[in-house]
């Protein structure tokens, strides 16, 4: 479907192609398929330009073959028009939804001073102690239940580290569940190594950890005032992610090349 896009813009149009990268599959699902990878990498290059995830993406594409220009996105921005619950409180709760399938690490944790509230659909039967499950909701009602303190990035079977597929993945990609959170004035707690790490560490969004198993003591730490300093930029920046400014900006940096 790609290479049919590709020709018909080439063969009825004048117009630059310039892609938007989601997800790029050989890294994510096939890394070990040389055919396949070599294939996704020859139809990105029949592009004009490459709008992708981050710095460590556009690293490793251009290790692959990628000649084309790249112009790095930086975090995606996430339609939301829900109103920010802006509390200040800090209570050490914690919210993480998705496919809770896929989020196995969580039947391994237990929380003693911090709790976490998980959505999403296939739980599993049962949670350890601080980890309560709150149901699963379609995407826009999601939103009116997320006011908690902290937003958690994390994938894999360990709570030690994020491990497996996606788990690796993190090391690239930037998570819309971060996005996600952000928008709604959330701070983020991700894996130190996730690629977006470094993003939310210069700008205060949230907290880095390598370990679950230090949770606990991690929120323990923040002070009022350190939360109070944290969920301002995350209000600020929840505002620019709301307006689209990312997409916008890196569309006209890929314009000026």
């Amino acid at each position: 479907m790609v290479n049919q896009i590709t020709k018909n813009v080439r063969k009825y149009t004048n117009a630059k192609l310039y892609f938007i990268t989601h997800d790029i599959d050989s890294l994510r699902a096939s890394e070990k398929d040389e055919e396949f990878q070599k294939r996704e990498i020859e139809q990105l290059n029949q592009t004009d330009g490459l709008i992708v995830h981050n710095q460590v993406m556009k690293k490793w594409l251009e290790k692959q073959g990628i000649t084309v220009p790249m112009i790095e996105l930086g975090i995606f921005d996430y339609d939301n028009h829900e109103i920010i619950k802006n509390n200040i409180n800090y209570k050490k709760r914690i919210c993480f939804a998705g496919n809770l399938e896929k989020a196995p690490f969580l039947e391994k944790l237990t929380l003693k001073s911090a709790h976490m509230e998980i959505y999403g659909s296939n739980p599993a039967k049962s949670y350890k102690s601080g980890v309560i499950y709150k149901g699963q909701f379609s995407p826009n009602d999601l939103l009116k239940h997320l006011d908690q303190d902290f937003g958690l990035v994390w994938d894999g079977n360990s709570i030690e580290t994020c491990d497996g597929r996606y788990g690796n993945y993190l090391r690239y990609n930037n998570p819309h569940k971060a996005s996600l959170y952000l928008s709604m004035g959330i701070p983020v707690i991700i894996w130190k190594e996730a690629a977006l790490a470094k993003f939310i560490s210069k700008n205060n969004l949230g907290i880095t950890i390598d370990s679950l198993n230090n949770l606990d003591k991690v929120l323990d730490q923040i002070t009022e005032n350190e939360y109070k300093t944290m969920k301002s930029n995350v209000l600020r920046i929840s505002e620019k992610l709301r307006n689209g400014s990312n997409i916008l900006n890196a569309v006209e940096k890929m314009e000026r090349m």
